[in-house]
C-alpha cells in the first residue's frame, strides 16, 4: 500500500535542499564568467559494499539507468555544477558465502531495484576541455522492488512488510536518504555534448537506524551501503 507520510519528511527536506541550490545558484549566475544548462542519460552499475569487509561479492551489478539535468558555472579553469537526477540502480544477489567463505551460487539470482531522486554538487577543474570533478551527492529514495523468481517473490518497497513496528512506531525498513561521495572526470566538447564518468561511495546504510539510538560502529560498520559507476552523455543548450 502506498503511504503518503513516509514521503512528507523527503518532501520537506528536499524542499530546504532545493532552496539552498537555488540560493546559490543565484549567487554563481551573478558572479560566474559563463554558464549553461545540460540536459543527459546514461548507465549506472551499482555494487553493495560495508565499512567492515569492503566490496560484497555476493552481489552483481544489473544495468541501472540516470537521466537528469545540470547548470554548469564556470570561472576560468574552475566549475561547479549542480545536477537533478532521476537514478534507478539495478543489482542482483547470486548467491551466499559458505563455510569457507567461498561464493556458493544460487540457480537463479534475485533483482533490486532502488529508484533515487539524487543532487550531486560538483566541484570541477578544467584542463582545457576535460574536467575533473568531486564533490557530495545527497539522495532521496523513491522506492523499489525485489524479484526473485526462484523463490516466487514479487514485492515492492512499499508493501506493509517493509514497514516494522518498533516500539509502537511504524518505520520504512529503508534509510530515506542517501548520503554519497562523488569523483569523475568529464569532457565538454564545442559542439555542446559533455561526457561525463564518474563513482559514488554511499556513506550513509541501506538500513534505516532512525529506532535506534547511539550505536557505535561494531554495529554499523557491517551495514550494507551503495558504490556505484556512472556514464552519461549529454548537450549544453
Amino acid at each position: 500500500m502506498f503511504r503518503f507520510d513516509n514521503y512528507k519528511p523527503i518532501k520537506y527536506k528536499m524542499k530546504k535542499l532545493f532552496i539552498t541550490i537555488f540560493t546559490f545558484g543565484i549567487f554563481f549566475t551573478i558572479t560566474a564568467q559563463s554558464g549553461s544548462f545540460g540536459s543527459h542519460v546514461g548507465g549506472v552499475g551499482t555494487g553493495i559494499y560495508n565499512f567492515q569487509d569492503g566490496v560484497d561479492e555476493r552481489f552483481e551489478s544489473n544495468s541501472g539507468i540516470i537521466i537528469g539535468v545540470r547548470y554548469n558555472f564556470k570561472f576560468g579553469p574552475i566549475g561547479f555544477c549542480p545536477e537533478l537526477n532521476y537514478v534507478s540502480k539495478k543489482y542482483g544477489q547470486i548467491g551466499e558465502y559458505d563455510y569457507w567463505n567461498n561464493i556458493s551460487e544460487w540457480a537463479t539470482p534475485n533483482e533490486w531495484t532502488m529508484n533515487y531522486i539524487s543532487v550531486p554538487l560538483l566541484v570541477k577543474l578544467y584542463l582545457g576541455p576535460v574536467n575533473i570533478h568531486a564533490g557530495p551527492q545527497f539522495s532521496y529514495l523513491l522506492g523499489g522492488s525485489l524479484k526473485d523468481d526462484e523463490l516466487g517473490i514479487n514485492e515492492d518497497f512499499t508493501d506493509d512488510n517493509y514497514y516494522p513496528i518498533i516500539d509502537g512506531e511504524e518505520y520504512w525498513l529503508f534509510n530515506e536518504m542517501d548520503i554519497s561521495g562523488v569523483v569523475g572526470v568529464g569532457v565538454d566538447l564545442k559542439m555542446g555534448l559533455y561526457i561525463a564518468a564518474r563513482a559514488t561511495v554511499s556513506i550513509t546504510p541501506l538500513l534505516n537506524l532512525d529506532p535506534f539510538d547511539n550505536l557505535d560502529s561494531d554495529y554499523t560498520d557491517p551495514l550494507e551501503r551503495h558504490f556505484t559507476s556512472e556514464i552519461t552523455i549529454g548537450y549544453s543548450f
